[in-house]
Formats: C-alpha cells, sequence, structure tokens
C-alpha cells in the first residue's frame, strides 16, 4: 500500500520503483525529476488524451524501445494523503483486468472519475462525518429497503447521494436516516426540509460505533457497496446509476474507506407527522434562509413506531 511516507523516502529526484511486478499493468511510484510524487504506467498500448485537473498533471510519453508511459504527478504538495489515495486505487482497483488495451481504458476512467470528483469541490477523500452517514444509508437500503420493497424500487428511491431533501421516497412516504452513536441522546437535523414535508413519512435513527477493521461484527461502506453491487450485477442500468449517483457526491470504493468500520446496534422508528416536533418552512420568517437544529430522542418517545 502506498502512503504518504512512501514518496517522501526517495532522496534523489527522477526515481520509481515498480509496484506488483508480474501483473497485466505495470504501475510505477516514486518523484520525478521536480521530486513531486508520482506514479505512472508503462505499457505497449497508446494512452488516450487525458485532461489535467489542478491538483494531478498528467503526460504521455514514449520511450525508445516502442513503449508508452502514462504519468500521474502531483501538483499541490498539501494533497499528498489525496494523491497516495488516488494511487493506492488506480493499483488495487485494476488487478483484475486481463489485457493491457482493457487495463488501460479501465485506469482511465477511474482517472476521470477522480477528476470530476475533485472539480465538483471534494479532495478526493470524504469526511469521517459523510464517511458514517453513507454507511448508515446502505446499511438500511440493504438491511430494510430492499427486503421490504424489492431491489429496483429501492435503489430508485435512494435519492440521498444527490442531496435530496429526504435520503429514500418510495410511493407515499419517505425516509430519512441519521446514524449516530449509541450514546448520543439527540439527532441532528441539517436542513429545513429534512422534515418538512405535506406526506407522512419516518425519521429512522440507526445507532453505530466506530470500530476496529479486524471486529467481525463490524463493517466498512466499502463492504456494503460490494454487497449491494452484487445484487444488480445483472443490472447495468441499476448498477451504473448507482456508481453515477454515488461518484458525484465524492465516493469511490478506493482502499482508504477500509479504514472505517462501524457495528450497527439498533434502529428505531419514528413517524413525522404534523404533530411531530420539527421546523416547518412556512411557520418560520421568510428572512430565515436555513437552519441546522437538533432533537431531543426521548422528546419524541411518543411517535416511536413499535418492533
Amino acid at each position: 500500500m502506498i502512503t504518504q511516507s512512501f514518496f517522501e523516502e526517495f532522496e534523489v529526484p527522477d526515481n520509481f520503483q515498480l509496484l506488483i511486478p508480474g501483473k497485466t499493468l505495470h504501475f510505477y511510484a516514486g518523484v520525478d525529476a521536480n521530486n513531486k510524487p508520482t506514479v505512472f504506467i508503462l505499457t505497449s498500448v497508446k494512452p488516450g488524451n487525458l485532461q489535467a485537473n489542478g491538483t494531478i498533471s498528467v503526460e504521455t510519453g514514449r520511450r525508445r524501445d516502442g513503449k508508452w508511459t502514462l504519468s500521474f504527478t502531483l501538483e499541490k504538495s498539501d494533497l499528498l494523503d489525496v494523491f497516495s489515495a488516488f494511487a493506492n486505487d488506480l493499483v488495487d482497483s485494476s488487478l483484475d483486468v486481463k489485457s493491457e488495451k482493457e487495463g488501460l481504458a479501465f485506469v482511465e476512467s477511474r482517472y476521470e472519475a477522480w477528476r470530476e470528483i475533485m472539480a465538483s469541490g471534494h479532495s478526493g477523500l470524504l469526511s469521517l462525518n459523510a464517511i458514517k452517514g453513507l454507511t448508515g444509508e446502505m446499511y438500511f437500503l440493504l438491511h430494510y429497503m430492499i427486503p421490504t420493497y424489492g431491489v429496483e424500487k429501492s435503489v430508485l428511491s435512494w435519492i440521498g447521494p444527490r442531496k435530496a431533501a429526504q435520503d429514500f421516497v418510495m410511493n407515499d412516504t419517505w425516509y430519512e436516516i441519521k446514524t449516530i452513536a449509541s450514546s448520543s441522546e439527540a439527532v441532528t437535523i441539517s436542513s429545513l426540509e429534512q422534515l418538512d414535508s405535506d406526506q407522512q413519512g419516518e425519521l429512522v435513527v440507526q445507532y453505530a460505533d466506530k470500530t476496529s477493521i479486524t471486529n467481525r461484527s463490524g463493517c466498512t461502506v466499502n463492504q456494503l457497496y460490494k454487497q449491494l453491487m452484487e445484487l444488480v450485477e445483472s443490472r447495468v442500468d441499476l448498477k451504473q446509476l448507482l456508481q453515477n449517483e454515488l461518484q458525484k457526491m465524492g465516493y469511490l470504493p478506493i482502499s482508504y474507506y477500509d479504514n472505517f468500520a462501524f457495528v450497527f446496534k439498533a434502529t428505531s422508528y419514528y413517524r413525522v407527522n404534523a404533530g411531530f416536533p420539527a421546523l416547518r418552512r412556512r411557520k418560520i420568517p421568510i428572512s430565515i434562509a436555513g437552519a441546522v437544529y437538533q432533537i431531543s430522542l426521548s422528546a419524541i418517545e411518543p411517535f416511536k413506531k413499535e418492533g
């Protein structure tokens, strides 16, 4: 695994190390002539034209032996952690390719995914809160929505990655998912719109704690993503929809996310109706552009669903 310290250990410029020799694609990582962290591929297939993204520059070259190189170089030294994750993702996710042509096309598409993420304002890595939130939504999708509504309807109902008001909207109801620590006494509502709907819906509170990656009771977002991809393997349209929506929100199943495991301990469901204590847009001054507030869990006990 490539770490930040990996690039710092090269004492002279223009120095590289072969990664995972014997595989279809030959990856090298090290520092270029200007001592900038770089990862490149040596291939007999001519690479396509890729655009730089401001954080990572791209260069294609041809050697005297006729082989091509496709190099990715970090231009912003303060984002070495992001670049290390990017390099690991390129290597790890292309291990099973069967030919150089297929592998190069895969790497190019992978880079484009990273470029779009960074262009949309993401550093390339989700924050811990975002990781936990996404893990919770995937867990709910796999353990409640799909068993209840089926794969297709459940996947199409998941609009959380699009930053919609609620996480899931199904038929005449909706579900807003909050994944919090088991010791929490309140839940944070991050916008006025989350619980403000003319339709009755449900606030779903999942209690989950961060745990060791060696704990077999824990799960990571990558593990849940893999389970989800297996369920939609035969449905290319659903698979692409999921991958595109997750990519837009800044998630790619890179090895970095294997470091964050959570144990889900319990789930509570609360009916959100006209009497539920939530802020409603029509009841606050028009000059209030937005609000983040907390709801006491003990205070909404009367709205809790049985079983």
